[in-house]
């Protein structure tokens, strides 16, 4: 194939595919293709609309991704699920943003299009966030980890002051004592606080009775020499100066040991070296032991800190968030492109109604009302005709319930009429049958009797009155004579039944 023959076929494929891809923008915009097909003129805009609603469903779609990523650090499966869920929730949201038509006029156009607006901004906001984090991240990240090396400094010194020393002063160990350091305390087997009390007291102990000793001491020491000078018969003041241990020698030597055993300076001497020798074996004990004790009490610290660190875990959304604001409030710099960046981000978010309340009311606008308006007539059209064809129905019920009543009325009457005439058809067999037994009786007592006896008439009063006879009909035995002795028929019947 030539070239030219290449490059045609290229061009044909390419003319196909942007109209269909400008279809695609349209209809994401919203715009109806029947409508659009009758003023071109209109198809660009609702392109350029369509793209600008495609454009901020995938920056939305990009900063709902940015923000999971930074909720789970790192890719997650859930990302797969919300992402697009978003996506799709944003794009038919601008959707109905632009789809929605505007009002006569500049002031009928913001009447609709100030809350549209608004709720565009304030998605852009939304929007506008994680964006900004992902732009800001590395500075964002250095942040949060130079806070939290000193927020781990701050508890490592407050896990030192909480549980101090043994060593140090009792306004440290005060402070351990308050309640700011609940929380902060540590237990370590093997505290020599209680062996440094003892060591204490022993030394207390030493320290009154070394003095007392001493001077005591002092005072034997010049009794002895006195004593031993005056047996030597050294001359000086207080002594005789004569040579022997008689006389004066005895009395001094006999003092400086009366001295000796009323000032108990022997056990007291064994005593402070007892204590002195005790003194020293429990330093060297709370020496080993309180060297023990820091280094165990160091390692606590270490692990508490560590635990603490490994606590914190990965950087999440809300420490990004409180690192970002602490670099704006640091940096000039940061805050005026954070503000530029976040009014560009939601004035991107609100490009789609922007471009529709720019536009002003076109003439595909007003061919989408007129044909709204029209089915809105029809359909008023159909639910009156519906209305008015429910309301003959609900008449032609009535019509029928009032002949089936009257048809049910007709037929009880007819079925009175006829259980009447067949109560009346009883009574007649009866009267007939009574009749015929008197007629029979007669004619047995006629032969026995040769007077003619007159039987009276049967009355209407002497028949019982049944339920269903008119007033003025004539009773079947009405005026029946019945027949004298001789057995002519002088009874006279009229049946008007």
């Amino acid at each position: 194939m030539s070239r030219n023959a290449t490059d045609a076929n290229f061009g044909a494929v390419g003319s196909a595919w942007l109209p269909s891809a400008a279809r695609l923008l349209q209809t994401i915009a919203g715009a109806d293709k029947g409508v659009l097909d009758r003023v071109p003129e209109d198809r660009s805009r609702y392109t350029a609309m369509g793209a600008a609603v495609l454009g901020t469903a995938l920056l939305g779609t990009l900063s709902m991704t940015l923000a999971l990523t930074q909720v789970f650090d790192g890719f997650s499966w859930s990302i797969l699920l919300i992402v697009p869920l978003w996506g799709v929730f944003v794009l038919n949201l601008d959707r109905w943003l632009v789809l929605t038509p505007m009002g006569e006029g500049l002031r009928g156009r913001l009447k609709v299009a100030t809350p549209r607006i608004l709720l565009a901004a304030l998605f852009g906001i939304v929007i506008a966030e994680p964006l900004l984090l992902g732009i800001f991240s590395s500075a964002i990240e250095e942040r949060v980890v130079t806070t939290r090396q000193t927020s781990n400094l701050t508890i490592e010194d407050r896990l030192r002051t909480c549980n101090p020393l043994p060593e140090d002063s009792p306004e440290a160990q005060a402070i351990a004592l308050t309640s700011s350091c609940h929380g902060f305390r540590i237990a370590v087997v093997g505290d020599p606080r209680s062996r440094i009390s003892e060591l204490q007291a022993l030394t207390n102990q030493a320290n009154q009775l070394r003095p007392i000793l001493q001077t005591d001491q002092a005072r034997l020491a010049d009794l002895n020499d006195l004593a031993r000078r005056e047996c030597n018969g050294d001359a000086g003041p207080g002594l005789t100066g004569i040579r022997g241990v008689a006389g004066e020698c005895t009395r001094l030597r006999r003092e400086a040991d009366t001295f000796s055993a009323v000032a108990n300076i022997g056990p007291r001497t064994t005593e402070l070296a007892d204590l002195d020798g005790r003194i020293t074996d429990l330093s060297r004990t709370v020496g080993d032991e309180g060297a023990a004790y820091k280094e165990v009490l160091a390692q606590r610290i270490r692990e508490e800190v560590a635990r603490r660190e490994e606590k914190q875990g990965t950087i999440g959304l809300l420490e990004r968030f409180e690192a970002f604001d602490a670099l704006r409030s640091e940096n000039q710099y940061v805050t005026q492109a954070t503000t530029f960046l976040r009014i560009f981000l939601i004035l991107v978010d609100c490009v789609p109604i922007l471009l529709k309340v720019l536009a002003g009311r076109t003439v595909y606008d007003a061919l989408v009302e007129r044909r709204r308006e029209r089915r809105r007539r029809v359909f008023l059209a159909r639910e009156s005709n519906s209305e008015q064809a429910r309301l003959n129905e609900v008449r032609e019920k009535e019509r029928d319930l009032r002949a089936d009543d009257a048809a049910s009325r007709a037929r009880a009457g007819v079925e009175e009429r006829r259980r009447t005439a067949d109560e009346a058809i009883k009574l007649r067999r009866l009267i007939d049958q009574v009749r015929s037994q008197i007629l029979d009786e007669s004619s047995r007592t006629s032969s026995n009797s040769p007077q003619r006896q007159a039987m009276p008439l049967v009355r209407d009063a002497d028949i019982p009155k049944q339920s269903g006879f008119d007033a003025n009909m004539s009773h079947p035995l009405k005026s029946v004579r019945v027949p004298d002795a001789t057995g002519s028929s002088g009874a006279e019947a009229s049946d008007s039944a």
